[in-house]
């Protein structure tokens, strides 16, 4: 006897039920396992653990970081300021210098209790002197 269209259709879709069933029978203990596993890789080598972003989780925050390194940067010949500021949305510590030389560079660290460092040229640093502007505190 020949199958109707409906009858082959029916029979189509309890073979994709159960291909659906199996995928999710199998899958969805493999995705499970694989995202505990990445969660158990998410300690720092140092054993700090990492935050969602990917960024380390620092213990301080980022002004008790800069307050308690600012002055052993200031005393760098080349330093002129240092600051807080922010790139792709995350905090970094910001070293303004006159002049990007190699030994500079060397000596600044490339981060601070895991806070990213910034070198950026900003030339010599003057300080004013008498009223700027009009005179009227504007």
């Amino acid at each position: 006897m020949r199958q109707t269209w409906s009858q082959r259709r029916h029979r189509y879709d309890g073979r994709l039920s159960m291909l659906r069933q199996f995928s999710l029978v199998l899958f969805v203990p493999l995705i499970s396992l694989a995202l505990l596993a990445a969660g158990g890789c998410a300690a720092g080598t140092d054993g700090t653990a990492a935050t969602g972003s990917g960024a380390p989780r620092q213990s301080r925050t980022i002004e008790q970081v800069l307050a308690a390194h600012e002055p052993d940067l200031l005393r760098l010949r080349g330093v002129q300021g240092v600051a807080i500021g922010e790139e792709r949305g995350m905090p970094v510590i910001k070293v303004y210098v006159s002049e990007l030389t190699p030994s500079l560079r060397a000596r600044v660290p490339a981060d601070l209790d895991g806070y990213p460092v910034r070198l950026e040229v900003s030339g010599e640093f003057q300080a004013f002197s008498g009223v700027v502007g009009n005179g009227r505190g504007r």
